[in-house]
């Protein structure tokens, strides 16, 4: 396909989404894109039991993404720079670590281990690379026939080789980039606390409690997320009755809550480090949102013909209540009646999401299986930057807009049939 004729249309200037020339004046140096990525990849992993009590596991993994793909320049007679390349983003990774575990007295099992990774990325101008390190230790006591208790600690560290940004003056807006620090790739320390109670009372019953608190500190971070503070609680139960019933059920809730920190800067300022006294045009800006996550989820296994026929009937449940407090770090009062208490939202990226499903699954040997099902999923969208927004553009004055509809009804309704088979050698 032509590759120009996709990026851009034939249109008038007012619904043009590439500015006021339209088509007119924008070339490419290759009409025509041919993808090309070629990856290599290494596994080597090690384990012993030297002694009795003793466990040794050690492992080393490398990745290569290398991308060879056509190198596309777009020439924009209306633009400065007038000329844009974009770059093939390939990376390479190496993963390694080591794991030892210890038979103790009295049912207990103790490991503790080292994981590393080191990451390379060409076309990443701010963090080209990453040094990952990761402490981990875990205590398992099964010192009782009905019940295992787990508790575990582990110590993350990332290390992020910023490059600062190349300006070509004081009023360069790159100059901010000095104090932004992209989630993905940056610095940060992590720790995490878990535990888990796991029972089976009887032979076809067992059901089990956990605990995960994950606390995040993104360290070099002056603008951008700052910290990530996660709860997490599970509940999961299974029952087999008769050999013939299996009944299932799980229940999660999740408390997340991030804090991040931005700079409003005015056109032309040099006022770009976040630690300048605020003015009425340059001043920080922090929000903290919370999320609060729970699910459920239902089920039932009816083994008609044992190994051999079985229907499946599941019903899931996962509903995301948002809020975001935001606060503005400024001298003066706010504009039009505005202060740090009205501006918050409520609803923030609130959704509910229910699916049910039916599944009957044939085994007609050890080979061959049918499987027959339906699945009906629903989804309602609730955020107070997008109820009401009217998905219109503008089509006077300076403003003119183009817009693709998109986001503009994420509320869905979905049946989904499905008949497949598969063969298993």
């Amino acid at each position: 396909a032509n590759l120009l004729t996709s990026y851009v249309s034939d249109s008038t200037a007012a619904t043009s989404n590439i500015g006021v020339q339209g088509r007119t004046g924008v070339t490419l140096n290759n009409y025509v894109f041919n993808g090309k990525i070629d990856t290599r990849n290494a596994n080597l992993a090690f384990t012993s039991s030297p002694l009795y009590f003793l466990d040794v596991k050690a492992f080393y993994r490398y990745y290569q993404r290398k991308n060879k793909s056509d190198s596309i320049t777009t020439t924009d007679s209306t633009a400065s720079p007038s000329t844009f390349t974009a770059p093939l983003f390939a990376y390479q990774t190496n993963k390694y670590g080591a794991e030892l575990g210890f038979r103790l007295p009295g049912g207990f099992y103790l490991s503790g281990g080292y994981k590393g990774a080191d990451v390379k990325r060409e076309a990443r101008e701010d963090i080209p690379k990453n040094r990952d390190s990761a402490y981990n230790l875990d205590l398992r006591w099964s010192g009782l026939d009905f019940m295992v208790a787990k508790i575990g600690y582990e110590r993350f560290h990332r290390r992020a080789d910023f490059e600062p940004p190349t300006v070509s003056g004081p009023t360069d807006v790159r100059n901010v980039e000095n104090y932004i620090r992209r989630y993905d790739a940056a610095g940060r320390d992590r720790d995490t606390y878990r535990g888990s109670l796991e029972f089976f009372p009887v032979e076809d019953l067992n059901f089990s409690f956990g605990y995960k608190y994950k606390h995040t500190n993104y360290q070099d971070t002056l603008l951008g997320l700052q910290d990530d503070l996660r709860h997490e609680f599970t509940l999961d139960a299974d029952y087999l009755i008769l050999k013939r019933v299996r009944l299932f059920a799980y229940l999660d809730y999740e408390y997340v809550k991030l804090h991040q920190m931005q700079r409003q800067l005015p056109a032309g300022t040099t006022a770009f480090n976040p630690a300048l006294p605020p003015t009425a045009t340059a001043f920080n800006w922090t929000v903290s949102q919370v999320q609060k996550n729970w699910g459920y989820g239902l089920g039932t296994d009816l083994y008609i013909v044992p190994k051999k026929f079985v229907l499946r009937f599941q019903n899931n449940y996962v509903r995301s209540d948002g809020s975001a407090d935001y606060s503005y770090l400024v001298n003066t009062p706010l504009a039009l009646g505005r202060t740090n208490e009205n501006i918050d939202i409520t609803g923030w990226d609130s959704y509910r999401l229910t699916n049910v499903s039916i599944r009957a699954v044939y085994d007609v040997n050890k080979s061959l299986a049918f499987t027959l099902a339906w699945a009906y999923e629903k989804y309602v969208f609730d955020d107070a930057q997008f109820n009401g927004y009217a998905y219109v553009p503008a089509t006077t004055g300076t403003n003119g807009a183009y817009l693709t509809g998109a986001y503009g009804s994420p509320n869905y309704r979905a049946n989904v049939y499905m008949l497949s088979a598969s063969y298993r050698f």
